[in-house]
């Protein structure tokens, strides 16, 4: 039986996009896949949605380390201790003395993060940066296939980071099940009303944190 680790370290009930993705990949691969044995890798302190109980499922608790530190050594260590044959992860530093599989989901490269915070980064946050400036690079080489989700970041790693392009695909990522489509134009209309949008709006996604404030107001 195929052996896959999932990295969905940056899972809990607080979480934000990486989160989601996580939360929403471990259900529906429960749904569709009996035949693989999957460990899904979490981080013992947070709070962690309603996972699901699939019998091909091992839910492996680390403990909260530095993200360097279990990226670079506790990642390959998984490799080798649950006998893995791949690894899924949304991380864009992977382990520069392994050669393990790794495949790679990326929402976009690191730049834009990087140069939307850094007027109000840390210490720690521009070290952290700096590192990321520097293995991003070699990560992308490394990785054994990246998923984007978006052919703008496909575009971004081939343009900047010289990424072959047979080793990437784009694969869109899909609405939550919570979302639905209207049932009849009638709810559109009242949805419209209650925010006031009878005029149009403009659909926007972003954090309400102070990078997502930041990047918006810096691409406006």
């Amino acid at each position: 039986m195929t052996r896959i680790g999932i990295d969905a370290t940056s899972l809990s009930t607080t979480g934000k996009g990486v989160s989601t993705y996580q939360h929403n990949l471990i259900k529906h691969l429960a749904k569709q896949d009996e035949q693989t044995e999957y460990f899904i890798f979490l981080n013992g302190e947070n709070q962690f949605p309603e996972l699901p109980a699939s019998p091909n499922f091992t839910y492996v608790e680390v403990s909260s380390l530095n993200t360097i530190v279990l990226e670079q050594y506790h990642m390959p260590r998984w490799f080798s201790k649950y006998k893995l044959d791949l690894l899924h992860t949304t991380t864009d530093r992977l382990p520069l003395l392994s050669n393990s599989r790794i495949v790679v989901c990326l929402f976009e490269i690191p730049d834009y993060r990087i140069e939307a915070g850094k007027h109000h980064a840390s210490l720690y946050k521009r070290l952290t940066d700096t590192w990321t400036s520097r293995v991003f690079p070699l990560s992308m080489q490394k990785a054994a296939f990246i998923i984007t989700s978006s052919k703008s970041t496909m575009n971004d790693l081939v343009e900047r980071y010289n990424v072959a392009p047979d080793k990437m695909e784009v694969i869109h990522l899909a609405p939550a099940d919570v979302f639905t489509p209207a049932e009849s134009p009638e709810e559109i209309q009242d949805i419209r009303r209650e925010y006031g949008a009878e005029e149009g709006y403009i659909l926007h996604f972003s954090t309400s944190d102070q990078i997502g404030r930041a990047s918006c107001r810096e691409r406006v």
